[in-house]
């Protein structure tokens, strides 16, 4: 029966007799109706559907929840629990006892443990010493490794929302991950720093000690005293008196002239001879010879070969001429084997003794011979020659005296008497030129001189004619100046002559030189 239907019990009426009901083909459907609990949890339901739909348009669920997590389902589950609590309400519990802490767990431990030995290993000083020092850092090294590895898990632990299994913050992990980090780095440098200093070690310790130094090389000895040659004995001139003369007689085929040696100045460093002409006794040149006593310093002894003999001479400086002279022997401090001024040198190429007639009495003397100059030389001589001989041309010591005032004048040929000023000036001036031009042509030759050796004898012979004729016209010359109204100008000319003269004796010298 139908609660919702209300029915009236009438008593007064009488009953009436049931109608007849027409059958009906169908039964017709009627809805059931609900009662007023019921509506409402309908509602309830609608509402909460409309709003799990609305609400997303106007809520901002965090952390990638959904609405229905922060709403729908808390409330669908307090409606139950509240149904759950009206049908059958919870009988009362008994009075809450306060929960345990259940304290840290073992990651926390773990966590607390890797920060407290960091640290300590901060705070800690490697050895001094470097192998205990890289022990204690390659230690320290795998330690710090494995507190990485703790704290990386339990960063691990505490970035999961459920289950917590640590109270330490994803915060908090990470910043000690990277102190972890840094320290872990640190003891990586220091240990690459210490593991170099060890290899440095060993490698010096590998490295064999060094030679002892050797022993300081003796002393040098002291270096020899210098030695002085006394040039007095070699040029024979410094131990005559001032004054001495000696007569030369120079013959050429059949030409005869005579001319004077005279030791003009005499000092403690030179000697100067001054070549007089005969008759006239007219200066022609000088010789200098240079003697001091510090002049000539002695280098060394060597040997020097002079045809098949082997000569021990010292060898010489003074200035800028070396002259090797025999030590020993009858050249000995009379000749100068070899002479090298410059880069000009003559060498003795003949040495021995031969009797020669001196003044009609028979010497033995020294014989040299330099090119195509042979000297007799003997010590009874001022000078010490006794006789020359170049080419075509000899020269004799005729007389000789240490008084200036005992020379015997010659007399003049009766031809050159006879002469007049103007004569002899017209050949002296004819030779002169004839000569110079001689010497120039062969000035020139030798500018590129030949290395044929019949050219070079070729310009030689020239270079002894223009001698010769410049030789024969200073002679003329000084003739002409004893007649002469203005002897001046005859002597400039006569000592233009000699200078030429000195330059045709170099060329001279050379070309020797070069035929040798």
């Amino acid at each position: 029966m139908n609660r919702n239907v209300s029915t009236r019990v009438l008593a007064a009426a009488p009953a009436r007799p049931a109608r007849p009901t027409a059958l009906r083909s169908a039964p017709r459907f009627q809805p059931k109706k609900k009662s007023v609990v019921g509506r409402i949890f309908r509602w309830l339901v609608f509402l909460g559907i409309v709003g799990a739909v609305v609400a997303p348009f106007f809520v901002k669920a965090p952390n990638g929840n959904t609405y229905a997590d922060l709403y729908v389902i808390p409330a669908s589950q307090g409606a139950y629990h509240w149904v759950r609590d009206k049908i059958s309400p919870p009988e009362e519990e008994e009075a809450a006892t306060p929960k345990k802490d259940p304290g840290p767990s073992e990651l926390d431990t773990k966590f607390d443990e890797a920060v407290t030995q960091r640290e300590k290993g901060e705070a800690a000083k490697a050895p001094e010493a470097a192998d205990e020092a890289v022990a204690f850092l390659e230690k320290e090294l795998d330690a710090s490794g494995r507190r990485i590895d703790v704290v990386r898990e339990v960063g691990v632990a505490a970035s999961k929302s459920a289950p917590r299994k640590t109270r330490v913050g994803t915060a908090q992990a990470v910043e000690e991950l990277a102190a972890q980090a840094a320290a872990q780095k640190r003891i990586a440098a220091a240990l690459a720093k210490r593991k170099s200093e060890q290899d440095v070690k060993a490698a010096l310790a590998a490295v064999p000690p060094p030679p002892p130094p050797p022993p300081p090389p003796p002393a040098p000895p002291p270096p020899p005293a210098v030695v002085f040659y006394d040039l007095k004995k070699l040029h024979a001139w410094p131990a005559q008196p001032v004054g001495t003369w000696v007569r030369w007689k120079k013959t050429t085929g059949e030409t005869v002239s005579h001319e004077d040696h005279v030791l003009a100045t005499l000092t403690e460093e030179a000697a100067v001879v001054r070549i007089e002409a005969v008759p006239g006794n007219q200066a022609i040149s000088e010789r200098v010879f240079i003697f001091g006593a510090d002049k000539a310093r002695v280098l060394r002894e060597e040997s020097l070969k002079v045809g098949d003999a082997e000569i021990l001479c010292l060898v010489v400086q003074s200035g800028s001429t070396l002259r090797w002279i025999p030590k020993e022997g009858p050249g000995a401090d009379r000749v100068a084997l070899r002479v090298q001024a410059g880069d000009q040198t003559s060498a003795v190429t003949e040495l021995s003794e031969e009797e020669v007639p001196v003044k009609g009495e028979a010497k033995k003397c020294l014989k040299y011979t330099v090119g195509d100059v042979t000297v007799w030389g003997h010590d009874d001589v001022p000078g010490f020659a006794v006789r020359v001989k170049t080419g075509a041309e000899t020269a004799e010591v005729i007389a000789w005296a240490a008084d200036p005032t005992a020379r015997p004048a010659i007399k003049r040929p009766v031809a050159a008497e006879e002469r007049s000023e103007e004569t002899l000036l017209a050949e002296a001036e004819r030779l002169k030129i004839h000569g110079w031009v001689m010497l120039r042509e062969v000035i020139e030759a030798m500018k590129t001189p030949p290395t044929e050796p019949e050219k070079l004898k070729t310009i030689f012979l020239d270079l002894e004619t223009a001698a010769a004729l410049l030789t024969k016209a200073r002679e003329v010359y000084l003739l002409a100046k004893e007649k002469a109204s203005d002897p001046a100008a005859i002597e400039q000319t006569v000592s233009i002559l000699g200078r030429v003269l000195d330059i045709a004796a170099r060329y001279t010298d050379s070309i020797k030189l070069r035929l040798k």
